[in-house]
């Protein structure tokens, strides 16, 4: 008898001690324990700001390194690591040189996530609901602008993927053509316009994404819509009027061109949008001293 007591007092202590397991997680990394309170819609814009300068890399090599700028072998004898199917323009689905698109699916992603939570709080004053807004649109359509120069027809994406509920589904969706892609970019950028509204401050530095910034994308991408899609006059006329649009940010001309890059010049008012490391970054390849 004794010992059917010990055992069935065991048995209430290890059930009652599994009841504290039933509790809400208190970090704040989980979906679960965020987007709670508004510095933390401020965290999540801070960190796309990151994830995007972190892209800067891929625009060299989709951009510069397939130019003629680059060739041959390199002086130094280091190897080359794949890139010489850039600059000779060999690339092919076995040699891709960039894999994965670049990884740009993960920020895509995560500004979804931005996107659909900030549309959907009353936990933030308007004028930052709209500033995060303008900003997530306007990256995600810049994002979009380079994987469609760079490959044409790609996968588009417009919802947040959440690790607790994969489809499997999803997974293997279709590339969509170069026109639907495009569609989407002009759209991302309308919506980044209206977010913005006529807020043409650089509310938290030029290292950020802005009104200005959206405007210059929007010139680019209807030039090349205009030029490469059969737009034509209209496109070209809306770029000009997107790239007249940025006069109205505190934007103006350095008398001595060498100043815009200058390293004590920095967020100079010929800067609409930088990408900025801090001194010992590693950055492209290299060790940025900035």
């Amino acid at each position: 008898m004794k010992k059917f007591l010990k055992y069935f007092a065991a048995g209430c202590m290890v059930f009652s001690m599994t009841s504290c397991l039933d509790v809400e997680p208190q970090s704040e990394i989980t979906d679960a324990g965020y987007w709670k309170e508004e510095g933390q819609f401020s965290s999540a814009n801070t960190g796309l700001q990151a994830m995007f300068r972190d892209q800067s890399f891929n625009l060299y090599l989709w951009g510069e390194m397939r130019t003629n700028l680059y060739g041959g072998n390199p002086f130094s004898g280091e190897a080359t690591r794949g890139y010489e199917f850039m600059w000779n323009n060999l690339l092919s689905q076995s040699s891709p040189a960039i894999s994965n698109y670049g990884g740009c699916y993960s920020i895509i992603n995560q500004l979804n996530l931005m996107i659909a939570k900030t549309e959907n709080t009353d936990l933030i004053k308007e004028a930052a609901k709209n500033n995060y807004l303008g900003s997530a649109y306007g990256m995600r359509a810049f994002i979009y602008f380079q994987l469609l120069r760079t490959y044409g027809d790609v996968i588009v994406v417009t919802d947040y993927t959440k690790g607790s509920d994969i489809s499997i589904g999803n997974m293997g969706k279709a590339a969509s053509p170069a026109t639907e892609v495009m569609a989407q970019i002009k759209k991302d950028i309308e919506a980044s316009e209206k977010a913005y509204g006529d807020n043409y401050k650089f509310a938290s530095g030029r290292n950020y994404w802005s009104l200005a910034a959206t405007k210059m994308l929007k010139g680019e991408a209807y030039l090349w819509s205009g030029k490469q899609m059969g737009g034509g006059n209209a496109d070209y006329q809306t770029a000009k009027a997107a790239y007249e649009d940025v006069k109205k940010a505190d934007v103006a001309l350095q008398n001595d061109f060498t100043q815009v890059f200058a390293f004590a010049n920095k967020k100079n008012k010929e800067i609409i949008y930088a990408v900025i490391t801090a001194r010992m970054k590693r950055l492209c390849g290299m060790i940025d001293s900035a």
